[in-house]
């Protein structure tokens, strides 16, 4: 079930929760499907990655009972590789061997995600939520130019739309620019 079955739900099941605001949390949403969860009874949404100050805003705004205006949306810098304020946060006050062992763990886990997307023949909605999932991830970890790509191309599958090779031959020499320079800051 995903979110928009589960405000269904909660929205006419006439219980306790019915009533209760909902936030979307959302990695990669068509205009189409953010109107989708308002319709199903969200409350108002906020993008992946997590920015804090969206979130606090989102948190006030439905506890103090204020509508909502807009939906926050995560601003891509597709131009820049690392997005070093949000790598920074993410990597903030921890230890250095788990600071050392997350940013391993995304890097390997990135490294299979771009080999899958650009070599297995995916069907189309494998290769739309293998991609949908590295976006996610890269978001987190402010791989903002690696990030759009992906969006991007999810933004093609999800519409129906060819996805030009060269878009999917792009992500490998772009995540391994990426891998380095983010490995560097980390490592800085």
């Amino acid at each position: 079930m995903d979110g928009i079955e589960a405000t269904r739900r909660i929205r006419a099941g006439g219980g306790p929760s019915t009533d209760c605001p909902i936030i979307a949390v959302t990695a990669h949403a068509l205009p189409e499907e953010i109107d989708g969860f308002s319709a199903a009874g969200m409350t108002t949404i906020v993008s992946k990655p997590l920015d804090r100050a969206a979130l606090l805003s989102a948190l006030a705004m439905v506890t103090e009972g204020a509508t909502p205006l807009s939906v926050p949306r995560h601003a891509d810098h597709p131009h820049t590789r690392i997005d070093g304020r949000q790598l920074d946060t993410l990597l903030a006050g921890l230890p250095v061997s788990k600071r050392d062992e997350i940013l391993a763990r995304f890097v390997v886990e990135t490294d299979g995600a771009i080999q899958s997307i650009t070599s297995d023949d995916l069907p189309n909605d494998a290769l739309q939520a293998k991609v949908h999932s590295c976006a996610g991830n890269c978001g987190t970890f402010g791989a903002s130019a690696l990030r759009a790509a992906l969006a991007d191309i999810e933004t093609m599958l999800k519409r129906g739309e060819d996805v030009a090779p060269g878009a999917l031959a792009g992500l490998a020499p772009l995540w391994q620019g990426t891998r380095r320079e983010m490995l560097d800051q980390a490592s800085a």
